[in-house]
């Protein structure tokens, strides 16, 4: 701190390397400021066909593990599956885990492919394997829930169906206001949840082009997939806020997301708020169905 100031030095060099996949984001966000975001999810998909890939048995160096959360006694585990949105990533159940005090095990699963050096999954059956193998692992002979928010409601209960398959099932699947992208509630939308997500982008992570191509290359893979009625008891916690230009009529609750769940509860906010603004009332919510299981 007593050093004599530092003369004239060359400009800072930012600390992100710049490669041709920040190309592909740039494009993007150019087709968004256009109003032409499907084609700019498409291209990013296309841009994601150049990126190393794993399958269920080849390829999986590189693939992130399991981020344990918090820790107790109570059974069963809490994984959770991050969306597979560009600001996704285990970094969005620290605030929820942290509602659950010593009282469960909370661990989350990034999605492959959203750092560099990371491979992308060449198909969602390798997803999930990948998924299944890292969770068995981790539990044991544990029972554990799996859990997602928004998107990563689909891998949940894709990872759940294709878990049941292997004999390793969940005791339940916890969806928090997940839509399939089929829904044409989401695609009223986009542009809302695309807004959210780049006013979010200081507060998590930076939108470059290893992240933007991974969340055009999901969105494809999960273009037309649709969840499946399971015997896994399945819960549905959906928001009671509807984001600006869901729907004509707030009133009615036909908006509201839909998914074949054994449970369906509505817990205060909008799809972004409830893991945000009001945790407290959804984790409580998650706290007392897992007490019913």
């Amino acid at each position: 701190l007593a050093a004599p100031a530092a003369g004239p030095s060359e400009p800072p060099v930012s600390a992100r390397r710049a490669g041709p996949l920040d190309a592909a984001g740039e494009l993007f966000r150019y087709a968004a400021e256009q109003g032409r975001l499907k084609t700019g999810v498409k291209m990013l998909h296309q841009a994601a066909q150049l990126r190393p890939m794993f399958t269920a048995v080849e390829g999986r160096e590189g693939i992130p593990g399991p981020l344990r959360l918090a820790t107790g006694p109570k059974r069963p585990r809490i994984i959770c599956l991050s969306a597979f949105v560009a600001l996704g990533g285990a970094h969005q159940f620290v605030r929820f885990a942290s509602f659950f005090g010593e009282e469960y095990d909370v661990a989350a699963l990034d999605v492959p492919g959203f750092q560099n050096d990371e491979p992308l999954a060449a198909d969602a059956e390798a997803l999930a394997d990948v998924y299944g193998d890292m969770i068995a692992e981790l539990v044991g002979d544990d029972p554990f829930v799996l859990l997602g928010s928004s998107s990563g409601g689909v891998l949940a209960h894709a990872t759940g169906e294709r878990m049941s398959r292997r004999g390793i099932a969940p005791a339940g699947v916890v969806v928090i206001d997940g839509y399939p992208m089929t829904s044409p509630h989401i695609n009223r939308v986009q542009d809302q949840l695309l807004k959210g997500m780049f006013e979010r982008e200081e507060r998590f992570v930076s939108l470059d082009g290893t992240r933007l191509t991974a969340m055009g290359w999901y969105c494809g893979m999960y273009e037309f997939w649709e969840p499946r009625a399971v015997e896994t008891p399945t819960l549905l916690l959906r928001a009671t806020v509807p984001l600006e230009g869901m729907t004509d009529d707030p009133s009615s609750e036909e908006w509201r997301a839909k998914w074949p769940a054994t449970k369906v509860l509505d817990v205060p906010g909008d799809h972004f708020t409830v893991m945000e603004d009001h945790l407290q009332t959804t984790t409580q919510a998650v706290k007392d169905w897992l007490a019913s299981l």
